[in-house]
């Protein structure tokens, strides 16, 4: 059997970060739209993985109409799947769970 094509992707707006930020608490430390934090998670500690993603971001700082991307900090499971949630309904994506420096990166 074959299966439906899934719908399209989209990245977040304003309107999700602010609803994203209500899931995680209202803290605002659980969420981050700052170019420098975004950059400093998506390469790893050796620097070996996702340095082009993180140059790419550093490179384009203007973003005013709509968040470079989102970076969430949630503080259990219950917040981890209401933003998830949050992203399945709204068709927000990629999403991209990292764990933390378990020292298992690149192979």
């Amino acid at each position: 059997s074959s299966r439906p094509p899934l719908p399209p992707l989209r990245p977040p707006t304003w309107d999700d970060v602010r609803d994203l930020r209500a899931a995680l608490g209202g803290a605002d430390a659980a969420v981050s739209t700052d170019v420098d934090d975004l950059a400093s998670s998506v390469a790893d500690w050796t620097g070996r993985w996702g340095t082009r993603r993180r140059d790419a971001l550093l490179s384009g700082r203007d973003g005013a109409d709509a968040p470079p991307g989102v970076l969430l900090r949630p503080a259990s499971c219950a917040q981890a799947s209401a933003a998830l949630r949050i992203c399945y309904e709204r068709l927000i994506g990629p999403v991209s769970p990292r764990g933390g420096n378990t020292g298992l990166v690149g192979g």
